[in-house]
């Protein structure tokens, strides 16, 4: 009887525990692929420092909630959180055509294919940091390239 009621106490907690509202930590490593991209970007800091830097702050936000999400927050809303400074950033960074001359201008595509770059690997990372943590995650963007 009470190896019954022992079998049964640990199931509950097995249950429970995978239940769990709280994630885990993701690997900072996978987060490698977009700090890679930063130097091709840097090149058009000059364009605009204010939008660039806002681009940064949201980058560093998105990198902050995946890699390090708050204890308190449920599983799965920082990667949803870091999926949203992340496409914040991606429109920050195209913003800065906008501080080209207008006309033909080699940087307008650029910067376009960057962005759309960022926004792709960026994604793929939250993708990767759901498996890895059995979060939720939807992909907006890469979801948006499929339709």
């Amino acid at each position: 009887m009470i190896t019954i009621l022992l079998i049964i106490g640990f199931a509950i907690l097995f249950i429970l525990g995978r239940r769990s509202g709280y994630g885990k930590q993701v690997n900072p490593d996978l987060w490698k692929p977009v700090d890679d991209m930063l130097p091709n970007l840097s090149r058009f800091r000059d364009l605009d420092t204010d939008t660039y830097a806002r681009f940064e702050n949201e980058l560093d936000s998105a990198k902050k909630e995946m890699i390090s999400p708050d204890i308190t927050v449920l599983k799965g809303v920082s990667l949803e959180r870091s999926g949203r400074y992340l496409r914040r950033a991606v429109d920050e960074f195209s913003s800065l055509a906008g501080s080209l001359p207008s006309g033909d201008s080699v940087y307008h595509d650029e910067i376009a294919e960057l962005a759309a770059s960022l926004a792709i690997t960026g994604e793929r990372v939250l993708i990767e940091a759901a498996e890895e943590t059995k979060q939720p995650f939807t992909p907006r963007i890469l979801n948006a390239l499929i339709d």
